[in-house]
């Protein structure tokens, strides 16, 4: 039988959304599927995101990955 393939899509400003993805990636792999997470860039102006502390934090964090 052919392994599924899964992709997983998502934007996170605040990480939100980045965290149910690293859970939906776990879950997909643990049912033996073939996963790939991909995340939108980032198309926000830099002075929206110095804005807002939570972005701001979030973003940083992912700019170190």
């Amino acid at each position: 039988m052919k392994k599924l393939k899964v992709a997983i899509l998502y934007y996170s400003s605040t990480g939100v959304n980045y965290q149910l993805a690293q859970w939906a990636t776990e879950a997909a792999q643990s049912a033996e599927t073939e996963v790939r997470r991909l995340k939108f860039r980032e198309t926000a102006p830099q002075q929206a995101i110095e804005g807002n502390d939570a972005w701001k934090a979030f973003h940083n964090s992912e700019e170190n990955k």
